[in-house]
């Protein structure tokens, strides 16, 4: 496994590659997130034995990164798995979690006050069993849901205190509005959205990232699972998946474009997954990946890019062509 810093604002060394813990949480259904209706708000089932073989097979590989949030598992699960697994073992494991979006009876809820703010920190410190946490981020805010800012102004009150060492956001699919998270200037942390088919944030947002000393986490660089080139046409996805209610045309799209990038691991002896995970590496602002697991497997497969040789310039020529011939037909 190769390591980097978590920018200079924080000046943690982390793995390449990291853990994206919200499939550890396992399955839940909630209202009002993409319906009216319950509908799954994870990638499927996972038991206690599954989460705990998939968190130590990561820390068996070098990482030392592991990304999550209250509503993965929909009451704190991942959190809490997370938390029980790495007490008195592991406790230089940085632990990211977030603050924002979180599970009330049936109901999905993103709400960004004070109040939550101070009620989320304190139960991710009691579920991870840390007196300090290390990384709280804002959990991915629609400009209108972050309304005046009050929640970055008590997760700064919140560090101030000592009960959070570092602070950033995690924002949506909009470049403009990491930008805008940068130019606070008091994130120590950001994490975006990043992968061959959803590249927008590499262009402005990782440049002035890497600038302002702002560590950068990549989420979802397996474009959602799309890009491991396990997903066909014909693929039916379970009852607790939520990809099984997306619109037909963005599941299709995705396997379109994964398509595209399939060379990238042709002649390499790596998988798919792995050039794609190569792929987000490639930029040097990235601090680590976050790629989402649902097995060991999974987990040992995405830790391996952590010691495979980088993408050439060839290779990265030629996707860079693919993605701006994407960009013009869009």
């Amino acid at each position: 496994m190769r390591y980097r810093t978590l920018g200079t604002r924080t000046g943690l060394r982390v793995s390449e590659v990291g853990l994206g813990a919200w499939g550890i949480g396992g399955p839940v259904a909630v209202k009002n997130r993409t319906s009216p209706d319950f509908a799954p708000a994870n990638y499927g089932d996972m038991s206690e034995s599954q989460a705990v073989a998939t968190i130590a097979a990561a820390i068996d590989s070098g990482i030392n990164l592991i990304d999550t949030a209250p509503f993965y598992g929909g009451d704190g699960v991942s959190e809490r798995r997370i938390g029980q697994f790495l007490k008195g073992r592991h406790d230089d494991v940085v632990v990211v979690t977030k603050v924002g979006v979180y599970k009330e009876g049936d109901l999905y809820r993103r709400i960004y006050t004070r109040e939550v703010v101070r009620r989320q920190v304190e139960e991710s410190r009691q579920r991870l069993q840390r007196d300090v946490l290390d990384v709280e981020l804002i959990h991915s805010p629609t400009r209108q849901e972050y309304g005046n800012g009050e929640a970055l102004e008590e997760l700064l009150a919140q560090k101030a205190a000592g009960r959070v060492k570092y602070i950033g956001f995690s924002t949506l699919f909009d470049p403009s509005q990491g930008l805008e998270w940068l130019k606070s200037g008091v994130i120590d942390v950001i994490e975006v959205p990043l992968s061959l088919v959803r590249p927008s944030m590499a262009d402005e947002v990782l440049p002035l990232a890497e600038q302002m000393g702002v560590g950068v986490i990549a989420r979802e660089p397996l474009g959602n699972g799309f890009l491991t080139g396990r997903f066909t046409a014909e693929t039916e996805f379970g009852p607790t998946d939520q990809r099984r209610n997306w619109p037909r045309e963005q599941v299709l799209d995705f396997i379109r474009r994964a398509e595209e990038f399939r060379f990238l691991s042709e002649g390499r002896g790596t998988t798919r997954a792995q050039s794609a995970l190569a792929w987000v590496l490639s930029h040097r602002a990235v601090s680590t990946v976050i790629g989402g697991a649902m097995t060991d497997g999974e987990i040992r497969e995405n830790a391996a890019v952590g010691s495979l040789d980088p993408l050439g310039t060839a290779d990265l020529a030629r996707a860079r062509d693919i993605l701006d011939r994407e960009l013009v037909s869009r």
